[in-house]
């Protein structure tokens, strides 16, 4: 069972991972290191056929035991199967969903939970804005 400071999870950060080794470590890095203490990671692979992604699972794993926890497919069940499977298993105030090819800012779970509080909402989303200028 994952422990944290206030013994509640906040934020349930959910990471579907297939074929993404190459950007998983950013992704994981971004959601181990929030602001907000509160927070689960729970890592779910959709049965990737790329090894390197289980490695780095258990790699998050075993060095973040208190903050993520890895499922595995047997089959893959594609995006949606696996979020229902990190649904199923959290335990969590609130779900984040972030692609595993994906990061956010160390300050987004703060954020985005505080915000969740003030207007006691059921739902808080981000919108990300892209610039683009030409020349």
């Amino acid at each position: 069972m994952l422990k944290n400071m206030s013994g509640k999870i906040k934020i349930s950060l959910i990471v579907p991972v297939y074929n993404v080794a190459d950007y998983l470590r950013r992704c994981l890095d971004s959601c181990v290191y929030q602001t907000l203490d509160d927070v689960e990671v729970i890592v779910v692979n959709d049965s990737s056929p790329d090894e390197r992604d289980a490695q780095i699972m258990r790699e998050y794993e075993n060095k973040y035991p208190q903050k993520v926890r890895c499922l595995w497919h047997n089959e893959n069940r594609n995006l949606g199967g696996a979020r229902n499977t990190g649904i199923a298993a959290a335990k969590g105030e609130y779900l984040f969903f972030i692609d595993s090819d994906d990061y956010i800012t160390v300050e987004a779970c703060q954020l985005l939970y505080s915000l969740a509080k003030k207007h006691d909402a059921d739902l808080v989303f981000l919108t990300v804005l892209f610039a683009v200028t030409e020349k």
